[in-house]
């Protein structure tokens, strides 16, 4: 299963070459993502039409949910990278969790997510 984070949506819902890319290498798949990266979309919105569109867009998506299960992966991710001398975002701990969780790939545009262990990742 693949989870798009909100770097990877944001190109394709902005049409970038980039983008455009992600499209052309996963165009028949599902689009999973999380609630996590719901928020992350949403804050980023500039008005209400934007929000309206993308409330619709998201009735398409398959949405994993950050569950009980998911905050102890966040919790031991969080471990091993103060261990290792490494910070990422909340918001990049609870995706990557819910990826792990459901052993899942998560497809990016932020190469943050290389330094959580035993993530798959297709970075574009």
């Amino acid at each position: 299963m693949n989870v798009y984070d909100s770097s990877a949506l944001i190109e394709l819902l902005d049409q970038t070459k980039k983008g455009k890319k992600i499209q052309q290498k996963l165009s028949n798949t599902l689009i999973n993502t999380t609630a996590i990266n719901i928020h992350e979309l949403l804050v980023g919105a500039e008005n209400k039409k934007e929000i309206f569109l993308l409330q619709g867009l998201f009735r398409t998506f398959n949405i994993l949910s950050f569950n009980a299960s998911a905050a102890e992966f966040s919790a031991l991710i969080e471990q091993n990278l103060k261990k290792e001398g490494k910070k990422v975002k909340d918001a990049d701990l609870f995706i990557s969790a819910i990826c792990l969780q459901h052993k899942a790939t998560l497809i990016t545009c932020d190469k943050d997510f290389k330094k959580v262990n035993g993530l798959d990742l297709i970075i574009f």
